[in-house]
C-alpha cells in the first residue's frame, strides 16, 4: 500500500496534526529533536557544528575593537605643553622617549621646555627625569621637581606636578624612559617637601602644589651616600573630556 510522504514522516516525528504543517519545514531541517548542531551541505553529507567554536566567535566578535566608538582624534594628535624642573644636584629630561635636555644645571637654575603631548585617549605620554645628587649635607639635600602646564591654545587645560603618584627607581634599567617600559616593579616616590619650602625656596613656573621628589625623606634619613642617581616616571592619558586620566580610554 502506498503510504503519503506526510504520514510516513508524522509517523517519526509525532506533532499535533495543527502544528504539523507550520512545523514541517523546520523539522526537516533540524530532525525530530530540533537540534540545530549539523548543517547539510549542498552534496547531501550532513557537518557537525562546534558549539565551542561558535561561542568563542561570538565572545571575539563582543570584544572586537572595530565596534568600539570612536575617541573622536586622530591618532597623531598632540597638544602643547611647556614643562619646567629642577634637581639637586642635576636633571635628565625625557618626553615621551625622546631626551629633550641632559645639560647639567645647578637646583637654583630650572629650566622650561615646550613639548608635545599625545592627544587621543588611548596613547600614553611618559615623562621620565633621571635626577642626580653629589653632596650630602644636613637636611633636605637632594631632590627633583617638575610642573607641567598645557599651552592657553592647546584645547585642553590641565596642570601635573612631580608628587607621590610618580614612580621611582634607584637603579638604571635598559629603556627605563620609554614609553613601552614596564615599570610595574618601581615604587612610588617620596614627596619631601612642597615647592616653596625647605632650603631651596619656589623654583619659579612650577606649582607649590608640585613636591620635591627623591627615594626616601633626606632630612630625616639616619644615612645617606654623596654620590646618588635616581630614575623618575610619569606615565598619563589625557581623556575625552581633556582631564589627566591613569587608564586608556574604551574608545578607538
Amino acid at each position: 500500500m502506498h503510504t503519503p510522504a506526510a504520514y510516513r514522516f508524522s509517523m517519526l516525528c509525532p506533532f499535533s496534526t495543527l502544528r504539523f504543517a507550520v512545523l514541517l519545514g523546520a523539522l526537516a531541517l533540524t530532525g525530530c529533536g530540533g537540534d540545530n548542531s549539523t548543517t547539510s551541505n549542498p552534496d547531501g553529507s550532513v557537518t557537525q557544528k562546534d558549539a565551542a567554536t561558535d561561542h568563542d566567535a561570538a565572545q571575539d566578535a563582543g570584544t572586537d575593537a572595530s565596534e568600539l566608538p570612536s575617541c573622536g582624534f586622530a591618532w597623531e594628535d598632540t597638544i602643547a605643553a611647556s614643562i619646567t624642573l629642577s634637581a639637586d644636584d642635576n636633571r635628565v629630561l625625557y618626553v615621551n622617549g625622546t631626551l629633550v635636555d641632559d645639560t647639567t644645571y645647578g637646583w637654583n637654575q630650572p629650566s622650561t621646555y615646550q613639548i608635545e603631548l599625545f592627544r587621543h585617549p588611548t596613547r600614553e605620554n611618559v615623562i621620565a627625569v633621571k635626577g642626580v645628587n653629589l653632596y650630602q649635607q644636613g637636611g633636605y639635600d637632594r631632590g627633583v621637581v617638575v610642573g607641567l602646564v598645557t599651552d592657553a591654545d592647546a584645547g585642553v587645560s590641565f596642570e601635573l606636578v612631580s608628587d607621590a603618584s610618580w614612580l621611582i627607581a634607584t637603579d638604571e634599567a635598559t629603556d627605563w624612559y620609554k614609553n613601552d617600559f614596564d615599570d610595574a616593579s618601581w615604587v612610588a616616590a617620596t614627596a619631601q617637601t612642597a615647592n616653596g619650602t625647605g632650603p631651596w625656596g619656589t623654583i619659579a613656573n612650577i606649582s607649590t602644589n608640585a613636591s620635591w621628589l627623591w627615594s626616601y625623606d633626606s632630612a630625616t634619613a639616619n644615612s645617606k651616600p654623596d654620590a646618588e642617581t635616581i630614575y623618575l616616571r610619569r606615565a598619563f592619558y589625557i581623556d575625552e573630556s581633556g582631564a589627566v586620566s591613569a587608564d586608556s580610554a574604551n574608545c578607538k
